[in-house]
């Protein structure tokens, strides 16, 4: 493949990967509001943006690469990670987005190189078990470690919700609990999150996508 397309071919899967980020996220945000009355803090939502664009430019990015030669997927795996940079540029907000788009997206350059290769290892030991089941860790955790987002997701045990009717009692009541350590859903409602991420993102197809690519040259 020309160097050429490969660059059109990784910024077509960051903008991509980008859409499926902000549609999916934001439709389950809009859900828990509308189903559980519950609000998605500000930081939380943006957190949420980016550890779904990670998730996709590790997954998407390996999947293509199994179609390349070895120059082409360092090719590829290079300009996917600037391409990725520039589109979580555009989908992330920031005051200074808009009166200084460049001090703005060397920001999210430093943020991203960061966050994304700790997460790309994380995922990466998912060998011998779903990348789906290890993504579903990694979202809940990033809920479960940020008490500031005020929501925590739990296994639907006995023993869990013995010990979240204990920290209820504990506290006086459930809102008081809620109000002290957030609240605690069921671990199915973030799964649903990341299920869907998945299944949208494994809809992108590279025989397709290069078609197309080359039909616009």
């Amino acid at each position: 493949m020309k160097k050429e397309n490969i660059e059109k071919l990784a910024l077509t899967v960051a903008t991509l990967i980008a859409d499926i980020s902000q549609k999916v996220v934001s439709s389950w945000k809009n859900e828990l509001k509308v189903l559980k009355n519950i609000e998605i803090h500000p930081s939380a939502y943006g957190t949420l943006l980016l550890e779904s664009a990670i998730f996709g430019h590790y997954y998407v990015g390996e999947k293509f690469k199994q179609h390349m030669e070895k120059n082409e997927q360092k090719i590829f795996s290079n300009e996917l990670n600037d391409k990725m940079v520039l589109v979580v540029s555009l989908l992330l907000d920031h005051k200074d987005k808009e009166k200084d788009f460049a001090k703005h997206k060397e920001m999210i350059k430093e943020m991203y190189e960061n966050f994304a290769p700790s997460t790309h290892k994380f995922l990466e030991g998912y060998k011998g078990n779903s990348i789906l089941d290890v993504f579903r860790i990694k979202l809940r955790q990033t809920f479960n470690d940020n008490r500031s987002f005020g929501i925590r997701f739990f296994e639907n045990t006995l023993k869990n919700k013995i010990m979240i009717k204990w920290a209820d009692y504990i506290s006086g009541s459930k809102e008081k609990n809620e109000e002290l350590n957030g609240i605690f859903l069921d671990e199915t409602v973030i799964n649903i999150l990341a299920n869907s991420l998945f299944s949208e993102f494994s809809t992108l197809d590279y025989n397709q996508l290069c078609k197309e690519i080359n039909e616009t040259i």
